[in-house]
């Protein structure tokens, strides 16, 4: 054991060779008297072992009679009454009584500290004994203890109830910190909890008198006075210059300094959680009474973390059902839309080549007036809109192989952009290139220059809706990240509602109005890049929406320079 160390284990090997305090002092009680637990109507409801020696006959008989039957007929009306009154009053007042068979004894209620469906009632024949005077101070420290003891499990159960409430974490462990703050009268307390898998503790909640935050990185478990013990199950308290150095990863600055450090282990049903730190700045050590409570505490709380963590653990894996699921529907509508992609392609485009051939034959060859050459023009808009929803079906049911080559993914993002810079300026629509320096990846620019242009074109329809002079931009921006670059297309349109934005890469899935689209081209963007190996998603801004590409990228030097 290091200087300055103390252990206080439930498992030393002292505390299995000799009798624990606890039980020293539980046996001293039943030697004074006993406390018993009655209900209004005097009824008892419970009591600990000494009532036998009391009332000469086991302590169970008593459960569920009255008091009265407990003390002695003659003086039974009298005693109940002034015990009322005692109960009453606002210090502990002692009724002297006869219990059966005449003898002499003392009934003192004991305070509680919240109004209980129980009185507690402490029952002695100490002072009736030769060596009374003596024992009275025992009597009266004892009663003393027996009133903390009420508080602290008072206190005990509301904090358990208070956690046993929280499934969530986030909102459980700083509950935690807070109440061991409070109870065991500690500068700062830390939640350290164990990662099995690395074998380091994270902090994961701390409280601070000054409520100033605490943040320490992860640490290797048998580095620190917690992990320590969590590992031996004890209870380890720490002083000196070690308490100092272990206590700086729970100071909130480098000018606090810890004089005094408590670490107590959070197990349940056998597994080990974490810990419990307490630090005091104040140079002196932590009381009995407040390593009791700090034991008491990390008992009840380990329960609540455990099945904290089970609910977080379950929701993870339900919200992976709930994507497999997502999977295999987008995987059942891509298979069905196999089916149907094939033949309807084929007797669709055949009957479109014909409109198509003879609207634009009747523009060209034939002289017609304003109003019939408007409606041929309308005609052939809206074959073209048609065949591009073919092809849309087509390249959605029927990937096309990769053509992989070095890539400057930045570089095909700006063409895509210079094809549609003609009809963006028309519209008022200002394009921010925010692009920086990519390394080259090996893609197929032209599928990827296909997603980016469905992508521009959704962004170029939802800015349009806003009303000119409100910011009609796009901004694109890119980043090299390990092992993978991402790219971002802003617009500055509306946001998507929150029911919307999951399903808006399903196929048929448009949030535009009736005719303005098919609801394919995300659904599109998002095969090609799966097939890239990369992923595609959406996020709402505060004003706009953004989409996000990213693609994998090996190991290499930057690309070409953004320009100017």
């Amino acid at each position: 054991m290091k200087p300055g160390e103390r252990l206080r284990s439930r498992r030393s090997r002292a505390a299995r060779s000799s009798p624990r305090p606890e039980r020293a002092v539980d046996a001293a009680l039943d030697h004074l008297g006993a406390l018993v637990g009655v209900d209004a109507g005097w009824v008892v409801r419970s009591a600990t072992p000494g009532l036998a020696r009391l009332i000469g006959r086991p302590g169970a008989t008593a459960i569920g009679r009255s008091l009265r039957q407990l003390l002695s007929p003659a003086s039974a009306p009298a005693t109940l009454e002034a015990l009322a009154r005692a109960a009453q009053a606002p210090g502990a007042r002692v009724v002297p009584a006869r219990l059966v068979g005449d003898r002499p004894a003392l009934i003192v209620p004991v305070p509680t500290p919240e109004p209980s469906a129980e009185i507690y009632l402490f029952v002695s024949d100490a002072l009736a004994e030769p060596s009374g005077a003596a024992t009275a101070e025992v009597f009266r420290a004892r009663l003393l203890e027996i009133e903390q003891e009420l508080v602290d499990a008072t206190l005990l159960a509301a904090v358990a109830d208070d956690l046993a409430g929280a499934l969530d974490p986030g909102q459980l462990l700083p509950r935690l910190a807070d109440h061991a703050l409070r109870l065991c009268h500690a500068h700062a307390v830390g939640v350290e909890l164990l990662d099995p898998q690395r074998g380091v503790l994270e902090l994961a909640a701390a409280a601070e008198l000054g409520r100033r935050p605490i943040v320490a990185p992860a640490v290797p478990a048998d580095a620190t006075l917690a992990g320590r013990a969590l590992a031996g199950d004890s209870t380890i308290e720490l002083t000196g210059e070690e308490a100092e150095r272990q206590g700086a990863r729970y100071a909130p600055d480098p000018d606090t300094r810890v004089r005094a450090l408590l670490a107590v282990p959070l197990t349940a049903a056998g597994e080990r959680l974490g810990a419990l730190v307490f630090t005091r700045t104040a140079p002196r050590p932590f009381a009995p009474a407040e390593v009791r409570r700090a034991q008491q505490l990390a008992g009840r709380a380990a329960t609540a973390v455990r099945n904290a963590r089970a609910h977080a653990a379950l929701r993870r894996q339900l919200a992976d059902l709930r994507e497999g699921q997502a999977e295999i529907v987008q995987a059942e509508k891509l298979a069905a839309l196999g089916k149907l992609g094939a033949g309807a392609a084929h007797e669709i485009n055949n009957p479109l080549a014909a409109i198509v051939g003879n609207a634009e034959l009747l523009l060209r060859r034939e002289p017609l007036t304003a109003a019939a050459q408007q409606r041929v023009e309308r005609i052939l808009e809206a074959a073209y809109r048609a065949a591009r929803v073919i092809r849309q079906l087509l390249a959605a049911v029927r990937p096309q192989p990769l053509d992989l080559a070095p890539t400057d993914v930045a570089a095909v993002l700006r063409e895509a952009v210079a094809a549609r810079r003609r009809d963006l300026a028309l519209d008022g629509i200002q394009v921010i290139d925010e692009l920086a320096a990519l390394p080259s990846i090996p893609a197929d620019g032209r599928q990827l220059a296909q997603a980016f242009g469905n992508i521009l074109d959704n962004a170029h329809d939802a800015v349009k809706a806003i009303a000119p002079g409100e910011g009609r931009t796009i901004r694109l921006e890119s980043r090299a990240l390990p092992g993978r670059i991402r790219l971002r297309i802003e617009n500055a349109g509306l946001p998507i509602t929150d029911e919307s934005l999951p399903r808006i890469f399903d196929p048929f899935f448009t949030t535009k109005a009736v005719g303005r689209g098919a609801g394919l081209g995300l659904s599109v963007c998002q095969g090609i890049v799966s097939a890239h190996g990369g992923r595609i998603f959406a996020e709402n801004l505060p004003a706009g929406v953004a989409i996000v590409l990213e693609l994998p990228a090996p190991a290499a030097g930057p690309g070409p320079p953004a320009p100017a």
